[in-house]
């Protein structure tokens, strides 16, 4: 900050001047060290806040090897690879178990479990059957291509609106609704689901990772919307061209 406001650009071009305030994340000793030095004015600590432990990276950079390895093994389901890595984290010290509960996103997990419900009563009353019904009757009798482009835009609006996860299990009993309707693999649509869900970039509420850069970036909501639909929009054309020819209709 400087002035009392926060200075816009990257890091590295930005000359530092005497009254600048810098925000630092430092060790643990750090406090210890420099109490008495000049070059910094320490005012106190951060109630909550926890060090980078940096003796623990290589074994933490173990810990994700083995998880990869796990989740790649056939016999281990992905839960349960998830499940063991976790708690070799906690046992070994990587993270504290409190850091672990901590860590929990709530709000998402209570949206992917609400979603799930949803997506299941979409199934069961009839609702998936009426949203199929509407994108086959705007695709007419065109190929199944503009189809899974439908699809694919639906999925890819539902994400922006409210999260990748939701928007997944939210079109997955509408695309298997589609392929039903017009005789149809139900795998290429499936695909197409994963594939808009996960590339989300046209606001920030479509995947975590575009709200973590939100705010520390300065970015605007138009921001993402100027560069996010034109990605978007490349993404869709390449999807609908390749995964007919990975998995056919």
């Amino acid at each position: 900050h400087r002035g009392g406001e926060r200075i816009k650009g990257r890091i590295g071009d930005i000359v530092l001047r005497a009254g600048d305030t810098l925000l630092l994340q430092v060790g643990s000793d750090f406090a210890r060290v420099h109490h008495n030095s000049l070059d910094f004015y320490l005012v106190s600590d951060i109630e909550g806040s926890e060090a980078i432990r940096h003796e623990k990276v290589w074994l933490s950079a173990g810990l994700m090897i083995l998880l990869v390895i796990l989740m790649s093994a056939p016999a281990v389901p992905v839960v349960y690879a998830a499940f063991i890595v976790a708690g070799l984290a906690i046992v070994t010290g990587c993270i504290s178990s409190a850091g672990a509960r901590d860590s929990i996103d709530w709000p998402t997990i209570i949206t992917i479990g609400a979603s799930f419900g949803l997506g299941h009563a979409l199934d069961e009353s009839g609702g998936a059957d009426v949203v199929a019904d509407g994108l086959v009757s705007i695709a007419g009798s065109t190929s199944g291509h503009v189809l899974l482009a439908l699809v694919y835009i639906v999925t890819g609006f539902f994400a922006a609106v409210v999260s990748s996860k939701a928007a997944a299990v939210l079109m997955y009993p509408v695309a298997l609704a589609v392929a039903m309707q017009v005789g149809l693999s139900p795998q290429p649509f499936v695909l197409a689901i994963m594939y808009s869900a996960a590339a989300s970039f046209a606001t920030p509420l479509g995947y975590p990772t575009n709200l973590i850069v939100y705010g520390p970036g300065g970015y605007k909501f138009t921001d993402f919307m100027r560069v996010g639909l034109p990605l978007n929009f490349v993404l869709m054309v390449i999807a609908v061209v390749l995964i007919p020819i990975i998995w056919s209709f």
